[in-house]
This record gives C-alpha cells, structure tokens and sequence, in this order.
C-alpha cells in the first residue's frame, strides 16, 4: 500500500528538526511580512503544469521542481488521487484553484510557503471516529479465535471471538488497524472511512513455511532435511551486542560459544571437536560468500542460521567440517527508511581476587621470613597506607565503550540502496588499552531488465589500537608484592624485591606499548539472469584486500639494566573470489517440487608481510619510528598464496509437501595439496516425512510433525600452503657439524609429504520437529554421530635424517550428541506477549585412533612452571584431559602429599605418579531465552548454563604458592587457610609457609578445579515512542545489562575466560588453563535508536 504523503516525508531536508524550524519560521513570516511576500512573489511568478491522470503528489512536486514553493501538509490530505490539469504562465492561486476543485483540500499561501489542509467537516468526521466490525479467517476461511486487533500507536484494541468476529468504536477514520496472531503474519489495515473490515491472515513466516538459508541457496523450513539452527533480526535487534558471536550465545543448540577473555574474545564449537592439531572454528559466509565481510553493525542484520549436519554443510566441503554460519545481512528495500542508534557500555570487574593489601602483606612476609625483612618505618607506611601499590587499582579501571551505527536505506520499485556506517570508540579495563574502529557499507540492487538484476556492495573499514589485554592479565596483578615503590628516583620501573621474578606490570604497559592500524576494503558485484521460467543463473564476484600494520616500541627503563628495541610489522592480504550459480526451481503440476542447483566456485588468496626489529636505539624519544637509531637491525619477510576450485551440485525435491529428498556432491581441488591428492570428494544425502501432511494425521492439536535423517562426508581445510613440501631453515649449527663453532646454513626444517590429505568427517543425523498449537509450542530434537578420520598429526624425525618435522594423516576421533531446542509462546494477547526459548545440549568425544600411539603430551615442551606438560591425549579417552599429581592432601608436618601408583603418598614429585584426569569441554550446555512484550516495552532475559567440564586455576596457586614465578603470597586465603594459621589442621588447605621439604606444582589436582556454572548471560529493558506520538521516528529507549550474577563453586575470576587458546597451532588439546584471565565484565549499556 502506498504510504500518505507527509510533512516528515517531503520536507526539502529529511532532519524533521530543521522542518519544524521552517514552519515556525514560516509562521513569523506571516505575520510580519505575510502582505508583502504574497503579492511580491505569488503574483510575479508564472507557472506551466501540464499533467495527464497524475497524482497530486507528483504535480506537488513539478510545482516545487519550477519555483521555490514548498508544501506541508498531514497524512489526513488524499495526495494519491489522480489529476489531470493544464495551465500555462499561470499563478500559483490560479493553478492550485484548479487542482483542489471537487476536492475537500484547502490551501493557504504564506509567501512561499504553502500549507494544506482538509476542510472541518472532515476533520470533524475524523474526530469523531467509527464503529468498525468484521471476520478474521486464514487462508483457507476457518475463523481465527484470539487474534489481536488494535489501532496503531494506541492501546485501543480487542480480541476476536470464537468466530473471528470482532468489533471496535470510535476509530478515526485515518486510523490503521494492526492485525495480530502467533504463527499469522501480520497485517495493517488502514480504516478510510470503512465500517467493514473482513481480513484472512497468511502463516507467518516463523512457521513451517520459513524460508532459510542453506548454502548456495535457500530452502522453505518445510522441506528441509538438515539440522539448522537459526536467529532472526527481531531476537537482535534490541538486545545490543559487541559482535555476531555473542548474538548467538545460549540461542542454538549444539553451539558452544565461549567467552575466552574480558578483552570480549570468542571461541565458537558447533558439535564438539573434529580437529587435535588443526582449527575447530566452524567457517563464516556473509550473503552466500565466504570471505565478504561480517557486519558490525547488528542492525545490518536479517538472520543468521546456522548449519549442524552433514547434509546442510557438505555443501561447503572440504571447509564444513566444524559447522557453517551463514550470516544473511538487510538488503535494499523500496521507499525510504533510516535507523539512527548510539550506545554507551560501561564495563565493570565483576569479581574481584581477594588479596592482601600492603600492611597485610609486610606483617606476613615479616613473619615468615623474619622480623626486619621489611623494615619498621615501611611497615608504619604500610600500616598508615601512605606507601605501598594496589596492583588492581594500578592496572584496571571502569571501562567505556561509545558506538554509533547508522542505516539509509531508499530507492524506487526499480532501484534501490542501502548505506550502513558504524563509528565506536572503546576504552578497555585494562589500563592503557584502547581501541576505535571505523565501517561503511554501501550497497546497491537494481533491475536492469525483467530478466536481469544487478546486486552490489562495497565495505571498507579503519581500525588502531593501542596495546592489548594480555591473555595472563591478573598474573602480575596476583603476583607482585604491594609492598614496593613503582619507579626508582630515575624514572626506570622497579621489579618486585620480593615475590615476582617478572617485570614490573604496568612497566609492561606504559614502557613496552603496541600500536596496531588496520584498513581492510571489499568490493562484491552479482549478476542474476532470469533464464526461463524457474531457470536462474547467476554469477558473483569478490575483491577483498587488508592491510596491517603494528609498531612496538620498549624503553630501556621498563626495568633496570633493559635494553631498548622497536618493531615495525606489516602485513597485506588480498582474496579474489568467483561464484556461478545456476539453479532450477520448478512446480510439476501441485505434487512435484524440485530445485536442482549447480555451482563453480573459484578462490585466489596471496599475503605477505615484512618485519624489521631494532636494539638499543639512542634516542628513544623516536619510539619506533626510527629503526635505523638502533645498534642492531634483524628483518624477516614471508610471502604465500593458494588456490580452491570447486564444483558442486545439490538437488531438493518435496513429493506433495510430505516425502523430501536433499542430495549434495561437491568436489575441491586445493593448491596446498599434492596433484595426487589434491581433489577430494563430499557428498551428502537427507530425507525428511512430513507426518502432518498425511491424511490420517489429525491436526486438531499437533500441526506439525516431521521426521528426518542425513548422512554425509565433510572436510576440514586445515593443510598450510606449503606443508606437503620439505622445507629448510636459516639456523647456526655448531656440534651438528662436528665442531663447537657455530656455523650459519640451511638446516632441514621438515620432510615432504606428498599424500597429505584433508581430515575427512562421516556424520550421521536423526532429528524429529514437532509443532503444536499452531506452532505456540514447537520442539526440535537431533542426535548425532561425527567420526573424523585421516586426523592431522606433525611428527618428529630423528636427527640422522635431518630432524624437523612431517605432518601425516593418521588418527581417528568420535563425537556423539543430541541437541533439543524448546519454543514456546505461553501468553499472547493485544497487550502482552511472552515467548520462551530453551535450549539444550549434550556432547562426548572419544579419541579412537591416536597415530599408533597410546598417549600424546601435547604441550611436552612447556618449561619452568608448567614442565612436562599439563595435558594429555590418550586413545579411548576424551579429549581435554589434564595431565597432574593427584594431589592426597597435606602431611603432619604440613607438607603437599601426592598419591603414587601403587596407591600411597610421597611428597616428592616423580612425573610417573601422574594421572589423566577431568575434562575441559562442558558435556552439557543450556541457554534459557525470554522475550516479553508489553505494549510499547520489550524486555529480554537470558540465562546460560554450562556443566561438567574443568578449568586448572594456576591464577590461586601463584598467589598462594611460595615456588615459580611467585616467592611469596599474596592472597588473603593463601595466608589465613595455610598449615600455620590454622588451629583445625584438617581445615588447612595450603601447606606449610615455613617447611623448606614441601614441594609445590601447579599440574596438582590441588588446583583443579569444577567450572559449572549458571550465568544471567543479559537482561534489557527498553520503551519505544511511537511515531504518532513523537512526530519524528520510532524512538527506543534502552537499557542492557550483562553477566550480572555468576552461581558456581569455581574460586577463580570466571569459570569461562582461559588464559592459553593456542598453543603451536593445537587448540581445544591444551584449553583449560586460568593463570590469570581476564575475566568477563559486568556491563551496562545504555542506547536510543531513531527509527524514521
């Protein structure tokens, strides 16, 4: 339906402020000059409007388009209706005389402004209001009971009855009714004077005849045979996020989304681990290209679904294997709309660690070590609080985040654009960093032909940082002593004289600091031809290029006796892709549908980088900007490209709605690989019945009820370019070439593999989708099995045939699980809505096949603190084991006790007394999801829960273990429960502080510790003032919180943030370690959004 014609909408500047401003001034014109204007300007000026069956809008505008006449005018003016008019070198008067006659429409002039009006008699009619009644059915005539019927922008309103009738009084006769019912689409109604209003309603979209995105394609939800989670704009929209990740959390089943760090980092799991060496990541495709930019702006946004199975993600291939998000971004739309909204994010510590303060402190140190050790007039100092460093105060503070996003979007039935831009600034908790970044959008679809159609987009964006959070951010807070001064009399940061060994923390930050620059642009162009009926082809390009750029800089007073450097880093990618699509979609006859699509898909990527490092700069006044100041100057650079082509076909088919076919079969050859086995082979097959739709299904109360089944093979494109091939490094060798001189040459680095291969993934589906209610309560079930073969594994080579390494395909692992997801809409009427969301799900793995061995030390090279190791792989054991003394409690002398092999206790520790024991990935997880609505409030609740997995809490035992990198303690619980301090030696939890035989570790069970959890992951809270109200926008006003309680037994900051996600390539084998994360923040957010 045509909108009216407005003030708002034709006012010469869209910016309704300045508009209200001309009218005022418009008003003041009148009255001082209103004479004058009219006979100077209105009589001179001669107009020519010659227009055949036009609407007044348009002869508005040809008028406007000739003089410097401006209208104003209401929605109650019919600017629709049809004219023809012919006037030559007439007036204004004259031709406006013409053009309202046999119309209610009256003019007045005001120099050379124009307002119009209706006459009183209509704006009495209006006033006045109807009495409207009328039926509601759906599509097929059956009466709907319960369907909301209001006026918009008011709370009038009623429900239907038992028949679908309803009635509602004193409606003006320029009012819109809204039509609602759950699982309907809704519908506005304008009144134009009716006293009849009869409505049929379509199924909504949130129903079974959803259309989704598949890959490639879309597909209607009815006939689908995979497993696919999805999230719609309407669950984002008002819930502000930092990134599409945290969109997601707690709102798919069988997506485990962990916040690593407080800095906001995300690791995202989509059914478990596939990969022990390689990523597990699942692989991200913005408007069906992988690679095209991943909006920042959540408002950009139309949905995002996810794909689980092998037979929604054969279809990506070798690149599937750990699930595929596909992200379907807002395109360009007809008419003209624009969204404006800020945000300010305030960031709090949600936990803080309960340390000793500086008096504390001195009098325990003083204790253990002897009186005198801190002398008498700094413990006076302490004890006054006039010296001494609290280190949390030192590193962290209330953190800011502003964010401005704004959306244009406009055009006509032919053409249209969209223009997207988001503009933040963040100041981190963590002192010193800071960060901004700048996006633009802007895309455009126009229709060149009825068989032709033009899709486009272009993205750029600018960001710089200063330092960044490191992944131990607490370690120096729970390590250095607050009895200490920070600098010395020259301005060189001081180390701590008595507990930790590293350099001073905040000389880590504003002695050693990083600027990081990045500026990346996209450019997408699509053609879509229109073949013939139900044949389309279409085909796509993407030029994606990033440039970075990092520059450190430390000064020799980060700690006495420290040498100076800088590094210049820079880095440029570039990506070419190519997509054709040809894909049929035909009707045959009403009981056949089928969609057949085949797609070539070409990719190009090359980077390259440079690096120079300088020592001991003169002038430090320079930073990093002067390399050549230094007394030594390394540089290294590397360069890489690759190639994928691939070719893929897939083929739907639906038998009367209620027999579904879904098979895939793609092929990809990677340049990383060798000819011999470069091509690999995916394909794919579901079937799904649609129960409900047979005849002697009774719908009375189950409306839907579909059974389905997949199996398919996917691939995890996990090969580096390069790694089939032997590779040599530049090294100094010295006995290795029989001599204690050191010679400098190409040593072997690692042996080629010419029958490297990708990790290859089976993956069997079952799922059930039931409806009920007309879908007010619908429940989705899935249970799986993934066996990843061919598992990438790098071996060492003995030094008698060069040493190095090779990376071979052997190794198996076995995931199974089940997911539920719960939709229900418990209350729904015309002035409050609530609609509850539960998800659930559960995984194990089991390591099958370790490369012939029967365990694997993953990080066996770690030294000092964690020597030996901390995880273990083991065949027919999960993944994400840690590898400890099983710690037995503490002696009669309170020293630490570990249990041995043979079942006794020994305080010494014998790396053969150590146990494979917990686990680091959760084997259930929940997220719980509401969303009310309440006239014009909305509000959002989401609860996440996470149970039976591990975290290592190295973070306590350097605070309350006098041994590595800590001499002494500095945690409040590590001094009060230790041996010494306690009268119930059973309540001891530490040992003793004085017993010089006690041995302590951190790879103890004495730190390990369960990381369940129940998390308030957000709750928010927002008003929306009408249009009608505001005479401007939508205009929302909002208030979010997040993570504002945690319920779980761990000690340590947050049971989710880790401090190590990769180590040597190897992720989810060496997850699990806390040495001090920075933990999640408590946030709060405040935002208002423009909706014109």
């Amino acid at each position: 339906m045509k909108k009216k014609r407005s003030m708002q909408r034709h006012a010469p500047h869209s910016c309704i402020i300045l508009l209200k401003m001309k009218l005022t001034i418009a008003f003041l014109l009148l009255t001082v000059l209103g004479g004058w204007a009219v006979e100077s300007y209105s009589q001179t000026r001669l107009l020519t409007i010659k227009m055949e069956k036009s609407s007044i809008e348009n002869i508005l505008l040809n008028i406007e388009n000739q003089s410097e006449y401006r209208f104003f005018y209401n929605g109650r003016i019919d600017v629709d209706k049809q004219i023809t008019i012919d006037c030559e070198n007439a007036q204004i008067t004259n031709i406006l005389d013409k053009l309202f006659q046999g119309t209610n429409i009256r003019y007045k002039v005001i120099g050379r402004q124009i307002t119009l009006s209706s006459d009183q008699n209509e704006v009495d009619t209006q006033q006045k209001g109807v009495n409207i009644s009328g039926k509601v059915t759906d599509s097929a005539g059956i009466p709907i009971p319960g369907v909301s019927v209001v006026v918009k922008g008011t709370t009038k309103g009623v429900i239907t009855d038992a028949g679908g009738k309803y009635t509602i009084n004193s409606v003006l006769s320029n009012g819109i009714l809204v039509f609602s019912f759950v699982g309907m689409k809704t519908q506005e109604i304008p009144v134009s004077g009716q006293s009849t209003i009869n409505v049929s309603l379509e199924e909504e979209s949130i129903g079974i005849e959803e259309v989704v995105a598949v890959g490639y394609g879309t597909v209607r939800k009815s006939d689908l045979t995979g497993a696919i989670g999805s999230v719609s704009s309407t669950k984002i929209v008002n819930v502000p996020q930092t990134g599409v990740a945290n969109l997601l959390q707690g709102k798919i089943a069988g997506m485990n989304i962990t916040t690593t760090s407080g800095a906001g980092d995300m690791q995202i799991r989509v059914r478990g681990v596939t990969s022990l060496n390689k990523s597990n990541e699942p692989l991200w495709v913005v408007d069906g290209v992988i690679g095209a930019p991943s909006p920042s702006n959540p408002n950009d946004i139309e949905n995002i679904q996810v794909l689980k199975d092998a037979s929604a993600t054969s279809i990506y291939g070798s690149q599937g294997a750990n699930g595929v998000i596909l992200v379907t971004t807002k395109k360009a739309k007809e008419g003209s709309k624009v969204v404006f909204d800020t945000r300010l994010v305030i960031n709090t510590l949600a936990k803080k660690p309960d340390l000793m303060n500086a008096w504390e402190y001195a009098r325990a140190y003083n204790e253990v070590n002897g009186a005198g050790s801190i002398s008498d007039a700094d413990m006076a100092a302490y004890k006054a609080g006039t010296k001494g460093v609290d280190w949390l105060d030192q590193m962290i503070r209330t953190g800011f985040v502003q964010k401005y996003n704004i959306n244009i979007n406009g055009g006509s039935k032919k053409t249209q654009y969209y223009v997207s831009g988001t503009a933040s600034d963040n100041k981190a908790q963590y002192v010193t960093v800071k960060s901004s970044s700048y996006n633009v959008k802007g895309g455009l679809t126009t229709e060149i032909a009825p068989w032709l159609k033009f899709n486009s987009f272009i993205y750029s964006s600018f960001g710089k940082g200063h330092n960044s959070v490191p992944d131990d951010a607490f370690d120096g807070i729970y390590t250095y002593s607050p009895t200490m001064d920070l600098m010395d009399e020259n301005g060189v940061y001081n180390k701590d004289p008595y507990n930790s060994i590293h350099d001073n923390p905040y000389a880590q930050v504003m002695a050693d600091y990083t600027d990081r620059n990045s500026h990346s642009n996209s450019l997408f162009g699509e053609m879509i031809f229109k073949i013939i009926d139900g044949l389309t082809f279409s085909a796509q390009g993407l030029y994606s290029q990033e440039t970075n750029r990092e520059k450190e800089f430390q000064s020799s007073k980060i700690s006495a006796g420290s040498e100076s450097y800088a590094t210049n880093y820079n880095s440029n990618s570039h990506t070419w892709r190519n997509i054709n699509n040809l894909t049929y979609d035909k009707f045959f006859g009403k009981d056949h549908h089928l969609t057949a699509t085949a797609v070539a898909e070409f990719t190009k990527s090359e980077s390259s980088s440079t690096s120079f490092t300088t020592h001991g700069i003169s002038n430090e006044a320079t930073t990093y900007w002067n390399v050549a100041a230094g007394t030594s100057i390394n540089g290294s650079s590397g360069f890489s490209n690759s190639a994928l082509s691939s070719f893929l076909g897939r083929i739907n088919y639906s038998y009367k709605g209620k027999y579904l076919l879904t098979g895939t079969m793609r092929a990809d050859g990677a340049s990383e690989l060798s000819k011999e086995n470069r091509w690999a082979y995916f394909p794919s097959v579901g079937l799904g019945w649609n129960i409900h739709e047979e005849s002697f299904f009774n719908k009375d109360f189950v409306n839907q009820l579909k059974v389905r089944a997949s199996y398919g093979i996917i691939g995890n494109h996990a090969v580096s370019p390069y790694e089939t091939y032997a590779r040599l490094s530049f090294v100094s060798r010295g006995a290795s070439y029989g001599t204690s001189s050191g010679y400098t040459g190409y040593w072997p680095a690692g042996a080629s593999n010419p029958d490297l291969k990708w990790e290859k993934t089976a993956q069997y589906d079952v799922g059930i989708d039931i409806g009920v209610l007309q879908n007010r309560i619908t429940l989705t079930t899935d249970f799986y099995i993934k066996k990843t073969t061919d598992l990438l594994f790098q071996k060492s080579l003995p030094s008698y045939y060069g040493g190095g390494s090779v990376w071979v395909n052997q190794g198996e692992i076995l995931n199974k699980g089940a997911e539920f997801t719960l939709n229900v809409i418990p209350v729904t009427n015309k002035n409050f809505t609530w609609e509850t969301n539960l998800t659930a799900a559960y995984n194990r793995n089991k390591v099958v096949d370790l490369a012939g061995e029967d365990f694997i030390i993953p990080d066996e090279g770690r030294g000092s603190l964690y020597s030996g190791g901390v995880f273990i792989l083991q065949k027919d054991a999960p993944v994400g084991r840690f590898y400890l003394y099983n710690w037995a409690g503490l002696s009669d002398q309170g020293v630490n006790l570990f249990y041995t092999k043979d079942g006794g206790t020994t305080n010494m520790l014998n790396t053969e007394n150590r146990i494979a024991v917990g686990n680091t990935i959760p084997a259930w997880i929940f997220g719980w999801n509401n969303s009310f609505k309440h006239k014009n409030w909305d509000a959002n609740l989401l609860f996440r829960f996470t149970s039976r997995f591990d975290r290592l809490n190295v973070g306590r035992y350097v605070a309350t273990a006098m041994s590595g990198p800590s001499r002494f303690i500095t945690m409040r619980e590590g001094y009060y429960r230790s041996w010494e301090h306690v009268a119930d030696k059973s309540n001891a939890r530490y040992a003793s502080l004085t017993n010089s035989i006690n041995q302590n570790t951190p790879n103890s069970t004495q730190f390990l510790e369960d990381g369940t959890f129940l998390r308030l992951q957000s709750l928010s809270l927002g008003y929306t003032f009408p249009k009608e109200m505001t005479r401007v926008a939508d205009i929302r006003l909002g208030f979010n919180a997040e993570n504002l309680f945690v319920i779980t037994h761990y000690s340590g900051l947050d049971p989710e943030t880790v401090s190590e996600t990769n180590r040597d390539g190897a992720q989810d084998t060496v997850y699990g370690l806390d040495s001090g994360s920075m933990p999640m923040p408590r946030s709060f957010t405040f935002s208002l959004r423009f909706d014109f």
